[in-house]
């Protein structure tokens, strides 16, 4: 098997100095401590594991903490992925059971998930633009919808007028005929159903 041309190859994963302590750092990482402090930097990390016996370097922390905050990412878009793989393999399971929701229902689900990220502390400002492009086809299929529905009334209202120029061509030849008044007004009042 070839590799992927769109992923690139895996390094070899060698075995580092700050495995031992990966726990640790992620947790000195992911602290969220008061806002009059600042969270614990590369610098403070190498202080901290210098207490704890380990020989290392600030920038082999910085290293570290890059590979394993990358890792950390990959992971949770995995999770997120195959999240929204069963999310999606439920909601096809439901529409072979009923309809599809309509194109109403699709845009305040998508307005609810506008307001939950906009009210999310943490949220990304790219997940916003994200949701908000991903309404961009609703909205052209919705404009696409109402040009059909369009269509159609145009196409009802050429054939209601051609209905009337066919009866208006049946009752100019009524009354061109040699008929009597009394036979023409009949025929007239069928032509356009007054009977």
């Amino acid at each position: 098997l070839s590799p992927s041309p769109m992923l690139p190859p895996q390094r070899k994963i060698r075995a580092s100095k700050l495995d031992h302590f990966a726990e640790q750092l992620r947790e000195w990482d992911e602290q969220r401590v008061p806002i009059s402090c600042i969270k614990p930097d590369a610098d403070t990390m190498f202080k901290r594991l210098t207490d704890l016996g380990c020989d290392t370097s600030v920038s082999r922390i910085c290293r570290f903490l890059k590979n394993m905050r990358a890792a950390d990412l990959r992971e949770r878009l995995l999770d997120q992925i195959t999240t929204a793989a069963q999310s999606c393999k439920e909601a096809e399971g439901r529409f072979r059971k009923a309809q599809p929701p309509g194109l109403n229902t699709l845009v305040k689900l998508h307005r609810v998930i506008i307001m939950q990220l906009a009210t999310q502390s943490d949220t990304d400002p790219e997940l916003i633009r994200l949701a908000s492009g991903a309404m961009k086809p609703v909205l052209d299929y919705a404009k696409l919808e109402l040009r059909h529905k369009e269509f159609g009334l145009q196409q009802r209202k050429f054939a209601l007028l051609k209905a009337r120029a066919a009866k208006a061509d049946q009752a100019e030849q009524v009354a061109n005929s040699d008929l009597t008044p009394e036979e023409k007004q009949r025929k007239m009042r069928e032509i356009f159903g007054l009977v």
